[in-house]
């Protein structure tokens, strides 16, 4: 009697599945097989500190010079959301599940500290989730940058750190804040680990089981690490001297993902597949630019 293995099944995309890409500063959205691509931010402007499109692909929000704008991609038109805001230390922008609010790190007249804003996308509205001082000690001294939406709008993701002096490693921790009790958990501690010296980037699975993180080592060398929320337990998806590797977004299967490669050395070429939760590479993903939503 024999047994018949049983192949892994690889849930391909369809190729007309939209993602926002950024490729020199230019931002635009496009099918996975690099067809189709409506430019929604030129690179000829000023750069842009972040940007996020929202869930059902008509709306483009983001954030320059203090201003928050959202580009309706249909009409092709702008709006300046807000103009009360006076800065970000970083991290990324978010649109809520629903479509009705954005997320960032801000602060304002009013709030001079760092904050996890919610800003209503009508009327521009902010609310302040969570301060500093709402925080731990070592958030509550240091810079805080938020990351990441859950799919199921209960939870956020947010770091706060420290900036390091060239060649050290920076002091950094990963949080949840659960939007329905106002609460913070911190579920990673940079003391605790020394694969990842800086980080870059965080961003919650489908199914909220999962944290994907970019960062780089001692090298310094971007590498991507997925740390199980379940146990706890960190591991390098990705390793090598000769690319640094990055990934922003979770595909909807919750076990995969899209990977970004760019080789460190002239001509800094890059690439993109599809890697599941093992660090097997799937497939290739035929656009120019890394895929960021």
């Amino acid at each position: 009697m024999h047994n018949t293995a049983v192949p892994t099944r690889v849930d391909i995309p369809e190729m007309n599945e939209k993602v926002l890409v950024v490729s020199q500063g230019n931002y635009f959205i496009a099918d996975l097989d690099g067809s189709a691509p409506v430019l929604l931010y030129s690179a000829e402007m000023e750069p842009l500190t972040m940007a996020s499109l929202s869930s059902d692909k008509t709306k483009f929000a983001y954030f320059k010079n203090n201003f928050l704008y959202v580009l309706d991609i249909a009409r092709q038109a702008t709006i300046a959301l807000n103009q009360d805001i006076i800065g970000s230390i970083g991290g990324n922008l978010r649109w809520s599940p629903d479509e009705k609010k954005l997320a960032m790190t801000c602060s304002n007249s009013q709030h001079p500290s760092n904050s996890i804003c919610q800003i209503d996308a009508q009327s521009g509205q902010i609310e302040f989730l969570l301060n500093q001082s709402d925080t731990d000690q070592f958030c509550s001294v240091n810079y805080m940058a938020f990351f990441d939406w859950s799919n199921d709008g209960t939870t956020m993701v947010y770091t706060c750190f420290i900036v390091p002096e060239k060649g050290q490693k920076q002091a950094f921790a990963i949080y949840l804040y659960d939007i329905a009790s106002k609460t913070s958990s911190r579920i990673f501690d940079s003391s605790l680990q020394d694969s990842i010296w800086y980080l870059h980037s965080t961003s919650l699975s489908p199914n909220n089981k999962y944290l994907l993180v970019s960062g780089a080592g001692q090298t310094p060398i971007d590498q991507v690490f997925l740390l199980d929320l379940t146990t706890n337990n960190m591991r390098q998806l990705t390793s090598g001297s000769e690319y640094h590797s990055d990934a922003f977004v979770w595909r909807i299967d919750g076990d995969s993902f899209y990977l970004h490669k760019t080789m460190i050395q002239s001509p800094y070429t890059e690439s993109n597949f599809v890697m599941d939760t093992n660090g097997e590479v799937l497939f290739p993903v035929d656009v120019d630019g890394a895929i960021i939503e």
